[in-house]
């Protein structure tokens, strides 16, 4: 075996935190690209805007506890919890310049415009500071009385109230302001008691790290969440015109540090979406071309009986999984349908056709996540709705979350009762289907379905986790398993054979992958690495001999499939999962790992990761300076690449 030394000092690695605020400038960059329409910027500043609340209230949070409680405990590269909380304040005052900086051109900002509005609307809204209740990661105007001994708060409810729109309907002449700018510009709206010199927005972000983590039950939830409106704010983003007494005011109201308050002259990019909600929405499907699903002709249970069928979203149609499950839902042979849910869109076809099923007779039993973090009060509504159907309702074992995607189908047919499965990288929610990318693998193959089955009985805590034989699952035997594979590549190539590896993943911040990973590149393998956000390996060891390479790529479609191709000695294997690597996925979720046997589904995701690890419009590439730098802006789109093997539909 050949001696490669050692990987495992801190200077091997890049602080997670940090990774992230880099991806974070990608996705903004994204927003400031002339390639895009304004509407599809705007929906990368959205984004971008969520993703900072996110990140504030969990990844910040976290490391404030850590520092209350492990203040000595190091991350992966040697920073304690308190230098990298110094590191994410300074980066995140960085970050919110930049993306003001990118929003500007949206809207006109600080301008009088002649509108007008009626003061009842504002005055029935109107609320004592310390009797209102502040909406966490939403907008929140305060104002001030002329007296200065008052403070007034106006809560927004959503992104839309923040902007008024003026001009004709759509299109040219069509003008928006903010509220706050209305406000402080137009006599008449607010009361005589108020300041209008003084009026500010802010945003405060309240603690969400800690996930419920007793038995899963509606009722436990329900006070869950009731309880975590009360829960400690961790920052606020104020308005950058504020005065000194505002800030102050904040601080000690929200109980915070003056460093954990930072200045914008935007404070929440959500807006920005909304500039374009009345104009003609853009046709995704239409962009991309899709026709609709593959079992139109034949039926679904007919196409999946003799061939395996990987649908490859949003270039394939979300179609594929809700016409299977409305054959299911009418089929008088379909005895049982089993389907995890973890994230669903709003007015879900998925939940409608579930419930129509229990309606129908069907044996339906829905694994339900809970814990599905900020969409716990939709899964609870949706909890509601499958049972006044008729489904039975699971919500999977305490401390672990349901994150795999399932779905089993069991039929009778003239063999006996046949088992139908689909497995995918990504939610059953068929709003996202048309934007990220994902893959689901549709299959009757018995050895895939029973695995499957095992799982639910797992997941659903009706029995312990038992061995699989075509699938791998977390939390036992998923990580080992990604393992074997990669040291089985780094076998082959010190005896001489040619070995490779290409995976694509969301985050790549687990120590023993990134070990593993240059273990396996300084013996030779080449190593090509597609990771969308958080990477915290570096290129610059001289060991690696430029064998492991990493690409980065947002793009129009965002990248949220794992594919992995593992060389195999010259015998390929393909697999897609539901994880990340990064700890979470293997020590507290349900996550699983499938094969790609079709010969046209292996071609489709061969000719994806070889396209977003080649020169192209929306990929960029990590340098041994920890630098991305764009490849070739005028490279072919994937889309453009799959044409040709993406037949089938209708």
């Amino acid at each position: 075996m050949t001696e490669i030394g050692d990987f495992t000092g801190n200077e091997y690695y890049v602080n997670r935190e940090a990774s992230w605020f880099s991806f974070l400038e990608r996705v903004l960059s994204e927003g400031a690209d002339p390639r895009y329409t304004d509407k599809e910027r705007a929906r990368f500043l959205a984004i971008v805007s969520g993703s900072l609340d996110e990140f504030f209230a969990v990844r910040l949070a976290t490391l404030l506890r850590q520092k209350k409680e492990f203040p000595d405990l190091k991350d992966i590269c040697g920073l304690t919890a308190e230098e990298q909380i110094g590191l994410v304040l300074k980066r995140a005052g960085e970050f919110l310049a930049e993306a003001d900086r990118v929003a500007s051109s949206y809207v006109n900002h600080d301008s009088n415009c002649d509108i007008m509005l009626t003061s009842r609307f504002f005055k029935d809204r109107l609320i004592p500071f310390n009797s209102a209740a502040i909406k966490s990661e939403s907008v929140n105007i305060i104002l001030k009385s002329k007296d200065g001994c008052a403070r007034v708060l106006l809560p927004l409810n959503s992104p839309s109230e923040r902007i008024v729109f003026y001009g004709d309907g759509t299109g040219v002449g069509r003008q928006a302001h903010l509220l706050e700018d209305i406000l402080r510009n137009s006599d008449g709206i607010l009361p005589d008691f108020i300041d209008t010199s003084e009026i500010s927005v802010f945003k405060a972000v309240r603690d969400r790290d800690e996930i419920y983590d007793g038995d899963p039950t509606p009722a436990g939830m329900e006070k869950w969440l009731k309880d975590l409106k009360d829960v400690s704010f961790v920052c606020c983003i104020l308005k950058d015109t504020a005065s000194s007494d505002t800030v102050d005011y904040l601080v000690k109201e929200l109980k915070l540090t003056k460093n954990s308050v930072f200045k914008s002259s935007f404070v929440d990019l959500g807006f920005v979406s909304e500039l374009f909600r009345k104009e003609s929405p853009e046709d995704t499907e239409k962009t991309l071309d899709v026709k609709g699903s593959v079992f139109r002709k034949t039926g679904a249970f007919s196409y999946i009986s003799e061939q395996d069928h990987i649908c490859l979203l949003p270039y394939e149609s979300f179609d594929c999984v809700t016409d299977l499950l409305r054959e299911a839902a009418s089929d008088p042979d379909v005895i049982s349908i089993r389907q995890t849910l973890y994230r669903t869109g709003k007015d879900s076809k998925v939940t409608d056709l579930l419930c129509k099923a229990a309606k129908n007779g069907k044996d339906v039993t829905v694994l339900m996540e809970l814990r599905a973090r900020y969409d716990e009060e939709r899964n609870l509504e949706n909890t509601k709705k499958l049972t006044a159907a008729g489904a039975k309702i699971l919500f999977g074992r305490a401390g672990i979350k349901t994150h795999c995607k399932l779905l089993l189908i069991e039929r009778k047919e003239a063999g006996g009762i046949r088992r139908y499965a689909h497995i995918s990288t990504g939610n059953y929610n068929e709003f996202t289907a048309k934007s990220y990318t994902d893959v689901g693998l549709f299959t009757a193959s018995p050895g895939i379905c029973d695995d499957v089955f095992s799982l639910f009985e797992y997941a659903s805590g009706k029995d312990e986790f038992h061995d699989l034989y075509s699938l791998s699952a977390s939390p036992r035997g998923l990580k080992e398993e990604f393992l074997r594979l990669i040291d089985r590549e780094r076998t082959f190539a010190e005896a001489g054979k040619s070995a490779k590896i290409s995976a694509k993943v969301n985050s790549l911040c687990d120590r023993d992958f990134i070990e593993a990973l240059y273990r396996a590149a300084a013996s030779g393998v080449k190593v090509t690495l597609i990771v969308r956000g958080i990477c915290c390996l570096k290129l610059d060891d001289p060991r690696l001999k430029d064998n492991l390479t990493v690409y980065s790529v947002v793009g129009k479609q965002l990248e949220h499939s794992r594919i992995f191709r593992f060389e195999n000695g010259g015998n390929p294997q393909i697999y897609c999962s539901s994880a990340d690597w990064m700890p979470r996925n293997f020590e507290g979720r349900i996550e699983v790992l499938f094969p790609i046997w079709d010969k046209q589904g292996q071609r489709k995701l061969e000719t994806v990761l070889n396209k977003l690890s080649a020169p192209g419009g929306d990929t960029r590439m990590l340098t041994g300076t920890g630098e991305y730098i764009y490849t070739d802006k005028n490279g072919a789109s994937v889309q453009e690449e799959l044409t040709g093997l993406l037949g089938g539909t209708d």
